[in-house]
């Protein structure tokens, strides 16, 4: 099974203050539909971090089970 690794964009609206969170998720397409296997939404405001983790993902071919583990590494090392 092939996969790649996406950046996703949360937007939260309260009264007039609006908020973008950004994660990552893990999704692999068979027959034009893709499917989410996996994903950590809202974790950081700073697009270019997950665009850089994003790449790294899929540079690295990373298994989809070790997305938690990445994500606390992201954590600890932030």
């Amino acid at each position: 099974m092939e996969y790649r690794y996406i950046v996703v964009q949360n937007t939260y609206q309260s009264g007039r203050n609006t908020r973008i969170g950004y994660g990552i998720a893990v999704v692999t397409e068979y027959d034009g539909v893709i499917t989410v296997l996996n994903s950590v939404s809202d974790f950081s405001a700073d697009v270019q971090l997950i665009e850089e983790l994003v790449e790294r993902c899929n540079s690295q071919e990373l298994d989809p089970i070790h997305l938690q583990d990445v994500v606390a590494d992201f954590f600890a090392t932030v």
